[in-house]
């Protein structure tokens, strides 16, 4: 017949070992939904990254491209409204990458694009920067697409 200080501890170890697995469990549930945010945030950051890109490229163009191309750019633009970039720029601070590099990018596109879009007609040093920006953001994108593989 086991002591009483067997008991005590076979008592607690049923209480204390259903505790932990369940503990254990939950993290793990909160890990796997934060990660399956993010990824779909990605998957909406590289969607609307790829709809500015084919914007600016339109924008970028001389005036009689951007007057033959008009119609197809305005039957094929997928560029999200004022109010869904809010919520994805909000979805992207709350669950994006926290390292430093990326917002640096982030906020170097932004700047560019806005210039762009101030200086409508004048885009000499605009375009430049513009395309730099551009190659930069095309260079992110093809780093997070192979994350996605790995």
């Amino acid at each position: 017949m086991p002591s009483r200080g067997w008991r005590w501890w076979r008592s607690l170890l049923r209480l204390t070992v259903p505790w932990i697995t369940f503990r254990l469990a939950l993290r793990q549930d909160q890990i796997r939904w934060l990660r399956e945010q993010r990824a779909q945030l990605y998957v909406d950051l590289l969607a609307e990254a790829h709809a500015e890109q084919k914007w600016l490229q339109y924008a970028l163009a001389d005036d009689g491209t951007r007057e033959s191309m008009r119609e197809h750019f305005a039957a094929t633009d997928t560029r999200l409204p004022p109010l869904e970039r809010a919520r994805l720029g909000a979805r992207g601070t709350i669950f994006g990458s926290q390292t430093e590099a990326a917002r640096r990018l982030a906020r170097a596109v932004g700047g560019v694009l806005d210039v762009i879009v101030a200086r409508k007609g004048r885009y000499a040093r605009a375009r430049t920067a513009a395309e730099q920006a551009l190659g930069d953001f095309n260079a992110v994108a093809g780093s997070l697409r192979w994350r996605w593989r790995s």
